[in-house]
């Protein structure tokens, strides 16, 4: 799956539909940082894949940018939410995510990250 959005990502403008990419672009963050595939709500997924056939569809309205613009921060925020609620105990990969260095984790300072993940990742 990710493959296949980071492919229609990369080819989106070269086939003549460049709007396409973000919501392909969506798609590829929310499999890439989500720390457990499995936990990915498929309707989320599902929601990605409608808005880029959405987008192909509609792209010869003259409202496209729009239509494509609106969907894709949409699908940003929902994602966007969904990871920052995963990746909660991983402050280096919430600093990827949301461009901010707001979330670091104090009170273990100096441990690398996969080491802060492993010692409070809650069981099952």
């Amino acid at each position: 799956m990710f493959h296949a959005a980071h492919d229609i990502k990369g080819e989106a403008a070269t086939f003549g539909f460049p709007l396409v990419a973000s919501a392909a672009d969506s798609l590829c963050r929310l499999i890439e940082y989500t720390p457990d595939i499995t936990r990915i709500p498929l309707k989320l997924v599902d929601q990605h894949v409608d808005a880029v056939r959405a987008i192909y569809r509609e792209y010869s309205r003259s409202d496209a940018e729009e239509l494509a613009a609106t969907l894709t921060g949409r699908l940003r925020e929902v994602t966007d939410e969904f990871l920052i609620f995963e990746n909660r105990n991983r402050p280096d990969v919430l600093e990827q995510i949301t461009g901010r260095r707001s979330y670091r984790n104090k009170s273990c300072p100096g441990r690398s990250a996969a080491r802060s993940d492993a010692l409070q990742k809650p069981g099952p």
